[in-house]
């Protein structure tokens, strides 16, 4: 009897456990899928840059307390077009004193409450720009808490 129990229990963890693979195989394939794409666009991107565009900027590297001192810097170059330097200092945001910091929900949370609210897990997963298989994993795992 409990020999039988056992063979059960142990049956469905492998079903568990060949479950989670496959879903984190699946979740795997899609953020494969979309870091190709992000490099496609990076690549379009550095293709429209002009050379005229790009500032370089000299900046020392700093030594990590167990280097050995040497007794000149080194001097490293770095390149950034001046349209993206000219809006990251524009758009720099400065913290106003008045202005009360708002606590963030996380990712969990937020896929819950919409779940809970009736959207599908496809609606969910466009909202929130995550994958369907991220999204099925986060109420799997929230079920069995």
């Amino acid at each position: 009897m409990k020999l039988n129990r056992f063979q059960k229990n142990e049956h469905k963890q492998e079903l568990l456990m060949e479950e989670m693979e496959s879903s984190i195989a699946n979740f795997l394939t899609e953020i494969e899928d979309e870091n190709n794409r992000l490099i496609q666009i990076i690549n379009s991107k550095e293709k429209q840059l002009t050379k005229e565009d790009v500032q370089p900027t000299v900046a020392s590297v700093e030594q990590a307390p167990n280097d050995e001192p040497t007794k000149n810097e080194e001097k490293v170059a770095f390149t950034a077009p001046r349209s993206y330097v000219k809006k990251a200092y524009l758009t720099e945001s400065k913290p106003s004193v008045n202005e009360i910091p708002k606590v963030e929900r996380t990712l969990e949370q937020k896929v819950k409450d919409l779940y809970i609210k009736g959207q599908s897990i496809a609606e969910i997963a466009k909202q929130l720009n995550k994958g369907k298989t991220e999204v099925e994993l986060l109420l799997k795992f929230q079920k069995n808490k």
